[in-house]
């Protein structure tokens, strides 16, 4: 697909932008009416026109300019869900003039309205077109594929070539009334803050630490089994290590665990009573007690189908990184925030927009598997954290986590935290804040999100080691 960038220069002109860092510039005439443009597309050989946000285009365009295009003449594609947009204002359209021929398809992406980033506000940083024409060169050379519609749809057809190649014929989860009970009553990622408000000897340390886990849920992609095909309802004797599925259980007894809700989070839950066997077997290893009522399970040669499309996501954004292939430093961060969301957002789409019947892949089970199977690793390196150094989190908001400690280093105040900081295995450091009377209160009085919110506000305004 050959795209170019629409531009406004310093004189106020329209201008075509192909290429990268050393593109061609075409002075056009700008239309008196979006359809036109197919016209001035067909005539330079484009097929993608990237609109700059700082144009008048892409600040004022909306909906109604498509809806006013003449429909017997056109016919206009975009995400949708119930036949509603999914964005406020559009992000990216396919346009095709309607014949009785097949004819060439066209579209006008508008990156200042759809989410193309993991970093910032999800947005791509564009001072320039030409660091809107590399970032696009950048993905399509890096991916193989052409970048259309968003990240997800990336992340998507990565998936799809992976299984082509190994000739996978997945089959769409048949959603029923049982799955999704199952499903929407399944446990999520913990939200907690230590009970009771921090101790006395807590509240005299002087540093908040934040840390996350690097590509957790690539690294739950990876390494989950996964089933296909339908699932088969059975009862509880049926649970063992290494049956794929989910089991309705009962919490019986939290009190020989470190992981009882007050002195570290507890991975089940009273009211959401379904877990998959993954979390349900580290839950018994951590020394929780429950019982097992029910469950579902998928018996269709569960393998680890997205193993190798997660290690190639991360390799693509590993090697997105590197300065002598990808120089532009602009289009090389963005390219990377679209490569690392690409693999998150494609996760979700597994659960929202395929349905049974669509071309889409559609396995929320497979989802709730990964979110399941990242909280699993999170709670075995806690127990790691507590056994090896006596320290524990005060605070857990899904991916992320807080301790508190007197050593200002936080490479230091748990040893070896940050050894692996570049690899998948590894954690980073997501900022330290100086220990407040505001922080000690929020530890009593706030949910766990308010006080997070609390410590990036604090971050922000400089309160930090």
């Amino acid at each position: 697909m050959k795209n170019a960038a629409f531009f406004e220069n310093t004189k106020g002109e329209h201008c075509l932008y192909k290429g990268g860092q050393a593109g061609e510039t075409i002075r056009i005439v700008a239309p008196a009416y979006l359809e036109e443009f197919i016209s001035i597309l067909a005539d330079h050989d484009i097929d993608c026109l990237w609109v700059m946000p700082d144009t008048e285009l892409s600040r004022h365009i909306a909906w109604s300019d498509f809806e006013r295009i003449e429909q017997n003449k056109y016919r206009v594609f975009y995400p949708q869900k119930n036949g509603k947009p999914l964005s406020e204002k559009p992000a990216f359209i396919s346009l095709r003039r309607k014949s009785e021929q097949w004819e060439r398809e066209f579209y006008l992406a508008f990156p200042q309205h759809g989410e193309w980033s993991a970093y910032d506000d999800g947005k791509w940083f564009l001072p320039a077109p030409y660091a809107l024409g590399c970032t696009v060169n950048y993905l399509t050379k890096e991916f193989g594929l052409d970048v259309q519609w968003g990240p997800g749809n990336l992340g998507m057809k990565v998936l799809k070539r992976n299984f082509a190649a190994k000739k996978w014929e997945i089959e769409n989860l048949v959603m029923t009334d049982r799955i999704e009970a199952a499903l929407n009553q399944s446990v999520t990622r913990p939200v907690w803050r230590e009970y009771g408000g921090l101790a006395e000897c807590q509240k005299r340390m002087k540093y908040l630490h934040g840390y996350d886990k690097n590509s957790q849920y690539l690294g739950a992609a990876q390494s989950v089994y996964l089933g296909n095909g339908q699932s088969e309802h059975v009862g509880p004797d049926a649970f063992t290590e290494k049956a794929v599925g989910f089991w309705k259980y009962e919490l019986l007894d939290v009190g020989e665990s470190a992981f009882d809700g007050y002195d570290l989070p507890c991975p089940l839950s009273t009211t959401r009573p379904w877990a998959s066997t993954n979390l349900l077997v580290a839950a018994r290893d951590l020394g929780i007690e429950f019982e097992i009522l029910e469950g579902i399970i998928w018996e269709n040669q569960p393998k680890k189908y997205l193993e190798d499309w997660a290690k190639e996501m991360r390799k693509h954004r590993e090697n997105l990184s590197n300065e002598v292939l990808y120089p532009s430093e602009i289009a090389r961060e963005n390219a990377v925030g679209t490569a690392k969301i690409a693999a998150n957002m494609m996760m979700g789409r597994l659960a929202t927009l395929g349905m049974p019947g669509s071309k889409e892949l559609y396995r929320p089970d497979w989802n709730i598997d990964i979110v399941q199977q990242a909280i699993t690793n999170q709670m075995y390196s806690f127990r790691k954290i507590l056994r090896d150094y006596a320290i524990r989190p005060v605070l857990v908001v899904t991916d992320s986590w807080w301790i508190i400690s007197d050593e200002p280093d936080p490479a230091l105040a748990i040893p070896d935290i940050l050894k692996y900081k570049n690899e998948q295995r590894g954690y980073k450091h997501i900022g330290t804040v100086a220990m407040t009377s505001e922080i000690i209160d929020a530890f009593t009085t706030r949910l766990p999100e308010e006080i997070n919110t609390l410590l990036k506000k604090e971050m922000e305004e400089g309160c930090y080691a």
